[in-house]
């Protein structure tokens, strides 16, 4: 099997989908599979990388031209096409998508895509124009052509459908998580604050600082309200990611016209040891976004131990709040204020709330039935072209 996708899959990362192929390759090769992975990257392309068992990383140039791929790339489908039993692209909108899919169809080789997020409404809101022309032009041949089109959820599925994807060749396998990756919340001695520090409220986001899709600046007018009286605790937040197109300077402007500067803390990316010691000092994790596939950084805080406070929209299942897994709220300030203060009231509350997390993580995520789930769904579209 062939996994292709923009970017270096590693198992940090601020980007959701190289973390994603990461995991899904790497136990897909501890399942007995010859797994290849085709990374498209603007640096400097590098020799052939094992990643796991059976599963070997190969980079290539991007082109100045989006429509033309590596002659290496090409080289390398067209002498292994007999070996090769399934395609898996990773995301959409990728001009070297098409051209490789319409390769791939002079070779005989099937395909199946997973958009993550790409064909939402919200995200087709953004270049609005383009990406219609984009579509009717180039997306719909894409998609038309493939074997099976992967969704995440539901309400993904549901998107897909109003794209224009036939129904038939949808399937629906949720992103999982490597608990071999996800240390014990135990293990970490809390910084910044302690266990019974009842002055310090820690309130954290991770992701990359993308405004309008993770909701940013929803979550930090709901820091104005929660903040407006000196009561104790104090509720800080920790913002830990990259920056996003310049987001950072125009959430650091609505910080300081709120008067927020000794409350909302930007703490850079983080990753691995350093990231779980951010989240042991944190009491909650929030994320408010408007659009998403389903974010891995979630499920990763979840695994980890931590109460979550969520919009619907992040696409996380109702059952993870039916257990007590977290709480969901609406994109209202005032709301999100208000919970927060609640169950910062809590502790006991907010302890049960991340034993639930864990747990639920646990019993529905794990990735190596992730990658079983795919493996038996590319059998099934198989099954179906004979």
């Amino acid at each position: 099997m062939i996994h292709i996708l923009i970017g270096r899959p590693k198992p940090e990362s601020s980007v959701g989908i190289v973390k994603s192929v990461f995991h899904l390759s790497v136990n897909q090769g501890l399942l007995g599979h010859n797994v290849d992975i085709l990374s498209i990257r603007r640096k400097q392309p590098f020799p052939p990388t094992t990643l796991g068992k059976g599963v070997i990383n190969h980079t290539y140039n991007m082109c100045r031209n989006r429509f033309s791929i590596s002659i290496k790339l090409k080289n390398f489908l067209i002498s292994n096409k007999r070996d090769i039993d399934i395609v898996h692209f990773h995301s959409g909108y990728h001009p070297e998508y098409w051209t490789i899919s319409r390769l791939l169809g002079v070779l005989g080789i099937p395909y199946i895509i997973s958009p993550r997020g790409c064909y939402q409404k919200y995200a087709n809101r953004k270049n609005y124009i383009k990406k219609l022309i984009y579509k009717y032009i180039f997306e719909i041949s894409f998609y038309s052509n493939a074997a099976g089109i992967h969704a995440l959820n539901r309400s993904e599925s549901k998107d897909i459908i109003e794209y224009g994807v036939p129904q038939n060749i949808i399937f629906t396998i949720p992103n999982g998580v490597d608990l071999s990756y996800i240390p014990c919340l135990d293990d970490y001695e809390i910084t910044n604050k302690s266990p019974k520090d009842s002055s310090r409220f820690n309130i954290l986001y991770c992701g990359r600082i993308d405004i309008l899709q993770k909701g940013l600046d929803i979550l930090v007018n709901a820091m104005s309200k929660i903040n407006k009286d000196s009561s104790v605790p104090e509720y800080h937040l920790l913002i830990m990611g990259p920056d996003w197109k310049d987001n950072k300077k125009r959430l650091l402007q609505l910080v300081e016209r709120l008067g927020l500067e000794n409350f909302v803390h930007f703490i850079g990316p983080h990753y691995g040891k350093e990231k779980y010691k951010i989240f042991a000092a944190a009491d909650v994790f929030v994320l408010l976004s408007r659009s998403e596939g389903m974010p891995t950084s979630i499920l990763e805080a979840m695994a980890f131990g931590m109460p979550c406070i969520l919009t619907r929209e992040t696409n996380i299942v109702s059952e993870a709040a039916k257990v007590g897994a977290c709480v969901f709220v609406d994109s209202n300030p005032t709301e999100i204020a208000d919970t927060i203060k609640y169950l910062s009231t809590d502790k006991k509350l907010l302890s049960n709330m991340g034993k639930a997390a864990s747990l639920f993580v646990s019993d529905n995520y794990k990735y190596d039935v992730i990658a079983t789930q795919m493996c038996n769904a590319y059998q099934q579209v198989l099954g179906r072209l004979k």
